[in-house]
């Protein structure tokens, strides 16, 4: 059961790297937003979802993400 749930998941699940294009929108929120501390890594994240066309995160930690205006926030 475990295996195909597994299965299940690898088989609809597409990983997401970095590219020139996300590296450049990166370059570019960075200008916009500032960052501070550790938040530029949510400002990674957030590069690599828009240069993607994705514009929904799920994520149990919505303050970290509430101030970008790009993008709608799904809570667990």
């Amino acid at each position: 059961m475990i295996d195909k749930m597994l299965e299940d998941i690898i088989s609809n699940i597409k990983i997401l790297c970095p590219t020139i294009e996300s590296i450049r929108m990166f370059q570019s929120l960075l200008r916009e937003y500032k960052p501070v501390g550790n938040r530029i890594f949510d400002l990674e994240i957030v590069s690599v979802m828009l240069s993607n066309s994705i514009s929904f995160i799920a994520t149990f930690n919505q303050k970290d993400f509430k101030d970008y205006l790009n993008i709608k926030l799904y809570q667990f």
